[in-house]
């Protein structure tokens, strides 16, 4: 009785700890897709300099100064996440056409946002759970934002 107990226990634990870290990664990807539609923000990715420890960010990122940057606005949203466990995708700008083009670029006129993070779960040290249950746990937001000039 008690293993059963002990499980349904983790179950709900862990149940409240994914649905809490998709609302904080969603809310932290909506503001980074408004901080992006802002007139500089689709320029700024990334901290130039990135703070340890931090959210993994794209390869060829466009930078910015610290606190005035995408990253930094889903790293505000982040309560209770792992920070490395987050990766920022490359941020996709389109025209008014629906055709990508570079966020620098003047025809830009949406930009969208798109974050995974991957979550490890309590559940999972049970040998039977963990042999059946995914993990980590990955999760993906992503949204888009008109950008205004």
């Amino acid at each position: 009785m008690l293993p059963i107990l002990v499980a349904l226990t983790l179950g709900v634990v862990d149940g409240a700890r994914i649905f809490a870290a998709q609302i904080s990664l969603a809310n932290g990807v909506r503001e980074a897709a408004i901080f992006g539609g802002s007139p500089t923000g689709a320029k700024a990715w990334c901290p130039a300099a990135l703070p340890n420890p931090y959210i993994v960010c794209p390869g060829s990122s466009l930078t910015g100064q610290s606190g005035q940057t995408m990253a930094d606005r889903i790293v505000g949203e982040a309560h209770g996440l792992t920070l490395p466990g987050i990766t920022l995708a490359t941020p996709v700008c389109t025209n008014s056409a629906g055709v990508a083009v570079t966020c620098t670029d003047v025809t830009a006129t949406t930009v969208k946002v798109s974050a995974t993070y991957r979550m490890s779960l309590h559940l999972t040290a049970l040998p039977v759970i963990g042999a059946i249950w995914p993990n980590p746990v990955v999760m993906t937001s992503s949204t888009t934002a008109a950008i205004l000039r």
